[in-house]
């Protein structure tokens, strides 16, 4: 686990969170934290992307879907800051806090990719099978042909 995520903040460290959310310290929404993340990560503003993120993490609620996203997302921005053990706890972490069809596929893959590009054969291996399982055994309501092709494809090649 990222270990600044259970202990306290240094004061200037603080201070810079609280500069990064401007006004958003407060907010209960989990999801307009998750969006305000994407805008700064879409403009390459990883630090402080990964602020908002962590911040839908530290803050108490019970909404399983936005604490997977945060750690989906989280995972992304580990990954760009080349914190890879960081990155492979955040995708684990993303799929096993909810059952979302998409967060977790694209975890699992995200983290199948990775482990492959580490040459971690048998990680890869273990992350492959649960991502085949679920895409064939699973019955999911929300299906996208298209997404599941896709990886499908990847899975194959």
């Amino acid at each position: 686990s990222p270990d600044y995520l259970t202990q306290p903040l240094e004061r200037k460290e603080h201070q810079r969170i609280l500069t990064v959310l401007n006004g958003h310290v407060t907010c209960t929404d989990p999801y307009v934290l998750l969006e305000k993340g994407a805008r700064k990560y879409q403009k390459n503003k990883i630090d402080e992307a990964q602020i908002f993120w962590e911040h839908v993490l530290r803050q108490p609620h019970d909404n399983k879907r936005a604490t997977a996203l945060a750690w989906y997302y989280l995972g992304h921005a580990y990954y760009e800051l080349d914190q890879s053990n960081n990155t492979i706890y955040a995708w684990e972490e993303a799929a096993k806090q909810d059952d979302d069809f998409f967060t977790k596929t694209d975890a699992l893959y995200n983290l199948y990719v990775l482990y492959s590009l580490e040459e971690e054969e048998r990680k890869a291996l273990q992350k492959y099978e649960a991502l085949k399982a679920l895409l064939f055994n699973t019955r999911h309501t929300e299906t996208d042909p298209f997404h599941e092709a896709d990886a499908l494809y990847y899975l194959s090649g």
